[in-house]
């Protein structure tokens, strides 16, 4: 300090909080493990990993947790570096601090994966590895590896078959089904919102207790299928093969369903309607469209001009609001689903 006290630049009082007493921090060690425990107060048989994982189903609960460890792994790790913690320390206790990092560490490698995280934990838990390498002296923690995507779905089922509870297997497809259709929800937003509400119906069915695991897991393989496959939803035949016209099919669907009575004639041209939306995108797409205000604008001009023209020919009237919304957003559909041009 006083080295650089002579410098014409110094002011002390940057250094100001980062120089700590290692004694001061080592003394918080105890708290802080009280309080990671303090999390799973609410668990009946602390032996039950299954009852850990499943009580952590729930995001804030989770996130508290890893603050927690976090918090904890870190002191640990300055008590470990101190001669006179090891040297006061009994055996007993130091053993008992070290086993709760790893398997803490563990249960969080696990529900990561469990529920789908995507938390960035790259800056400490390199640091938490050479902790429990040090001095924990036991084989190494499970690594976190990025998920299997549900697409490929050979290896997605062999990562699913290694979990050993008919409830982790569940939550696996689950919540990487979730994340998946979040992931991709532009691109069929109608399709993808309904499968996402199925979904965590089942899920919250699940947590209060009115499905049985066995069902849970029935349910969410069979959501997971359609996702994978773009089933279970009504789909005319004319639109086989046209995935793109598919999330047109969707919105208009839906744009006229909200007013036309179930036996109005009007739902059987949406297929036609869907298909005249994919072909008029096609035929003005250029290289970097998305990004064209006078393509995009030639598209919404095209489509409402075929719509009105088509509702004229039907005879039946078109509203300008539904109009306004089918070209908002199909567009925005086709940004995500053919912003390329082959």
């Amino acid at each position: 300090l006083e080295l650089y006290n002579n410098l014409p630049d110094f002011d002390p009082q940057e250094l100001e909080g980062i120089l700590k007493d290692i004694q001061t921090e080592v003394q918080k060690l105890s708290q802080k493990h009280t309080i990671l425990w303090d999390t799973f107060k609410e668990i009946r048989n602390k032996q039950d990993i299954e009852e850990y994982e499943q009580f952590l189903a729930d995001l804030a609960i989770r996130e508290k947790f890893y603050d927690r460890l976090s918090s904890y792994s870190k002191t640990l790790s300055i008590a470990l570096a101190s001669v006179k913690f090891l040297e006061e320390t009994p055996a007993e206790d130091s053993a008992r601090y070290k086993n709760d990092l790893k398997f803490f560490t563990k249960l969080r490698t696990a529900v990561k994966r469990r529920y789908a995280e995507t938390l960035d934990f790259s800056e400490y838990e390199p640091k938490i590895q050479k902790l429990l390498n040090m001095h924990v002296g036991t084989e190494e923690t499970e690594q976190i590896t990025p998920w299997v995507n549900i697409f490929d779905t050979e290896a997605f089922a062999a990562e699913v078959e290694k979990l050993e509870s008919v409830s982790a297997k569940a939550d696996t497809i689950a919540h990487r089904t979730n994340r998946t259709i979040q992931v991709r929800m532009d691109e069929d937003p109608v399709f993808y919102r309904r499968f996402s509400e199925m979904l965590q119906k089942v899920i919250d069915d699940f947590r209060q207790k009115r499905i049985s695991e066995n069902e849970y897991l029935t349910n969410v393989t069979e959501l997971m299928n359609s996702v994978v496959n773009r089933t279970g939803d009504d789909i005319p035949e004319i639109l086989e093969g046209r995935e793109i016209a598919k999330a047109y099919y969707g919105i208009v669907l839906q744009s006229f369903t909200e007013d036309a009575p179930a036996d109005s004639p009007v739902l059987d041209w949406l297929p036609e309607i869907a298909i005249a939306i994919d072909e008029i995108v096609e035929r003005n797409r250029i290289v970097q469209w998305v990004d064209n205000e006078n393509v995009k604008n030639r598209m919404r001009i095209e489509i409402e001009d075929w719509l009105f023209d088509y509702a004229s020919q039907k005879d039946f009237d078109l509203d300008f609001k539904i109009v306004d919304e089918i070209l908002e957003r199909c567009i925005d559909v086709a940004k995500v689903r053919r912003a390329d041009v082959n």
